[in-house]
């Protein structure tokens, strides 16, 4: 059930301010020991608590984190470090708390009796589906190819790796090979003219991401293979501060020491739709 609720819940909020985000509250997960978090306090109460803080949680969201959101996504899109939502792109963001001291009542007590608004950061992830980016990419060169380069590109996707091919026709496989270095420069340029921005030049960061993203399309055997997809997938996680900081790319995944009550997804099938789930056994 949370899985059909996790792909049918979205809310359109493109400008509307009368429009609410899709919220689900999550309790826990099926199989797994439910913990009060409280010594002496059951899981009733817990339960009630948990719908109280959802309630805080949702509100506080709808009114003030998502309108900061759009203004958010749009500087991570201006940047270039993740240019769409979804799977794909940027996936979603979680509204992260320190970790209270151990021992102390706040900790005892979890997240129940946190104020929403004292969070410390956003932490937004992207590029879930690395392999379907890759393909996306794949296939946006495709349409503005010509000629060598295109053929070029439509042998790379046939010569992707298949499982049904592989498995039941002979087991073995060939990576597509790698091409010239002036070949992908050029292939490059190319794809950096299709959305270049008047007055921009090829040698700009953006003409760079996109180098190391046309390396990742071609293969492994593309030398720079390795250094290109770890730059890329260092621009998949970026942290906003709470105060007035925009969202800047971040080494690590996931910082020590915070924890994610409430964590928002984007797209839902839909441009501007939020999905807020709120975790209540945290």
């Amino acid at each position: 059930m949370l899985a059909a609720l996790l792909g049918a819940a979205a809310a359109l909020l493109s400008g509307c301010a009368g429009l609410r985000p899709a919220i689900l509250h999550e309790g826990p997960q099926p199989g797994r020991p439910q913990r009060t978090g409280v010594p002496g306090v059951d899981t009733e109460t817990i339960e009630r608590w948990g719908e109280a803080k959802a309630r805080r949680y949702g509100g506080y969201v709808g009114r003030s984190v998502l309108p900061r959101l759009a203004a958010d996504i749009t500087h991570i899109k201006r940047k270039g470090y993740i240019d769409s939502v979804g799977r794909r792109g940027l996936d979603h963001v979680h509204i992260r708390y320190r970790l209270a001291p151990s021992g102390s009542p706040q900790a005892a007590a979890g997240a129940h009796f946190r104020d929403p608004e004292g969070w410390d950061h956003l932490h937004y992830h992207g590029v879930e589906d690395l392999p379907g980016a890759v393909a996306s990419w794949r296939e946006a060169l495709i349409r503005i190819a010509r000629g060598e380069m295109k053929d070029r590109l439509a042998e790379n996707r046939r010569a992707q790796f298949d499982y049904e091919r592989f498995f039941y026709g002979g087991g073995s496989y060939s990576p597509p090979p790698a091409i010239p270095r002036a070949a992908l420069k050029s292939y490059a340029r190319r794809w950096w003219k299709g959305g270049a921005i008047p007055g921009d030049r090829p040698t700009d960061a953006r003409y760079r991401k996109l180098a190391d993203r046309l390396t990742l399309v071609i293969g492994a055997e593309q030398p720079g293979y390795t250094a290109a997809a770890s730059r890329i997938l260092a621009q998949r996680s970026l942290v906003a501060s709470r105060s007035a900081g925009v969202p800047l790319p971040t080494e690590q995944r996931f910082l020590d020491g915070y924890y994610h009550p409430v964590t928002i997804y984007f797209g839902g099938g839909q441009p501007n739709a939020y999905l807020v789930r709120i975790r209540r056994g945290e």
